[in-house]
């Protein structure tokens, strides 16, 4: 709901509540978006820094341990090309853990991964499943999305087609949208 007009363009919120609102989301993108001028502990600390007001050194020590927790510890000082595509997803994912947010949004986290690096970063999100964190994932990861999900959506171009537990919406599927896309998904994967 527009709040108010400002200049000609819409005010949803004022800049304090925005701001609340975009700390208590995190967003994991498929491409990581890592800084590629800035180290892996410097990607992490930055917006602890600059947005939360977070001293240096307390930065510092919050990124070692949040690299320390996804195997990561030692490339602290590593520049994102000099990093896998799955090191470097989970340097993202360590980047939003950092702000400590309340939700986790990860578009399509293992997309634009090698298959052999897949597994390292769904085994990080495995863990933060493990740890009752609130996540909304885009995946085409079907038998990941049967592990760790609670509720399943299926969409096609922008609708909901079909919602529900792993158990009625992957292995019961009711649309007909729904069974042609896991029997594309079965065949794919066979």
């Amino acid at each position: 709901m527009i709040k108010e007009y400002k200049n000609q363009k819409p005010v949803y919120q004022d800049k304090e509540t925005l701001k609340q609102m975009n700390l208590a989301c995190g967003m994991i993108f498929q491409n990581y978006n890592l800084f590629p001028h800035l180290s892996i502990q410097e990607n992490i600390t930055l917006s602890l820094i600059k947005v939360l007001k977070m001293r240096p050194e307390l930065a510092k020590e919050k990124a070692e341990e949040l690299l320390k927790k996804i195997g990561l510890g030692e490339k602290k000082n590593q520049y994102p090309c000099n990093l896998s595509g799955g090191q470097q997803q989970r340097a993202s994912i360590a980047r939003t853990l950092a702000i400590e947010p309340d939700i986790l949004f990860m578009d399509e986290p293992t997309s634009a991964l090698d298959p052999e690096l897949v597994g390292e970063v769904l085994k990080i999100i495995k863990q933060l499943a493990s740890e009752k964190r609130t996540m909304i994932i885009v995946t085409h990861e079907i038998s990941f999305a049967r592990e760790i999900a609670d509720r399943i959506i299926f969409m096609d171009k922008g609708e909901i087609i079909e919602e529900g537990t792993a158990e009625e919406v992957i292995d019961n599927p009711k649309q007909e949208r729904t069974k042609t896309f896991l029997t594309r998904y079965q065949n794919q994967t066979k």
